[in-house]
């Protein structure tokens, strides 16, 4: 299976372990992340150690796995990372990114299967062409609860990554894979398959916004300092609210310190979610 190629999008805590198992298939791997390790990366992400805080997640884990690093944040401007791949593994913490996916395997007939996980749930879904795909299911959010801010424990972040890599495998092998959302809950050890149907959705029909750059996150830089503002929709009660140093308004405004445009939006989606 070496003359395959997979792209791992997303190298936090289940994409870590999603890396892990993909390469001792001798699997050609495309690693993409955005990310530094950090200190308490350490104890549910493997393939990290102390002398790797402050590296980029990306360059470490591919050094230690032989594998190609982009330690980006994928976007509209540099999707074209993925062209190799012959499927492309979502391991991300946001929709933005997941929407992006979407438009583009669907442009370019890929495969890509989807993984998400927080606190002690996780989901997986397949996506192939022609079929059910990711907007079909969901719709552009902004939300203030993600795996960076409420965390995934590790049983339910291997568990999730076993599922996705096993059906990346018989993927890759041209073996039947399961077509319904598989939802898994390791506080009860429960599993739930839920049937999704086609809706022939904007995506379905053509219209990439977000792989064209018209939905993309998009900060304002406010005059004379390195503080960012994004504008969104996502809901607070309070007047305002401080997350890891980002201000969020009830008005939908964040105030986010930054040294670029780049990092603003990373930070945005790392610790607000999109």
């Amino acid at each position: 299976m070496i003359s395959k190629t997979v792209a791992i999008v997303g190298v936090g805590a289940i994409g870590n372990i999603t890396t892990k198992l993909t390469s001792e298939e001798q699997i050609n791997l495309i690693l993409i992340d955005r990310d530094v390790v950090e200190s308490h990366n350490l104890k549910n992400q493997p393939l990290y150690s102390k002398e790797d805080i402050g590296k980029p997640k990306a360059i470490v884990a591919a050094e230690k796995l032989k594998a190609k690093a982009y330690p980006e944040d994928l976007t509209f401007e540099n999707i074209n990372i993925l062209d190799r791949a012959d499927l492309i593994l979502d391991c991300t913490d946001n929709l933005e990114t997941r929407f992006l996916i979407n438009d583009y395997c669907l442009k370019n007939k890929k495969p890509w299967i989807y993984a998400a996980g927080i606190k002690t749930k996780g989901t997986v879904m397949n996506f192939f062409p022609g079929e059910v795909c990711f907007r079909c299911i969901f719709k552009p959010v902004h939300g203030l609860d993600t795996c960076e801010t409420s965390g995934i424990i590790t049983e339910a972040a291997t568990n999730i990554a076993f599922l996705q890599v096993s059906n990346a495998l018989r993927t890759l092998s041209g073996e039947k894979v399961e077509k319904e959302m598989v939802r898994i809950d390791v506080k009860d050890n429960s599993l739930e398959k839920i049937k999704v149907k086609k809706q022939n959705c904007i995506a379905c029909k053509g219209k990439y916004e977000f792989l064209e750059g018209k939905k993309q996150t998009k900060p304002t830089k406010m005059c004379g300092s390195n503080t960012y503002q994004i504008k969104e929709d996502f809901k607070i009660k309070e007047h305002f609210k401080i997350i890891k140093g980002i201000t969020l308004f009830k008005d939908g405004r964040a105030i986010i310190k930054a040294k670029s445009e780049k990092e603003a939006r990373s930070l945005y989606s790392k610790f607000v979610g999109n």
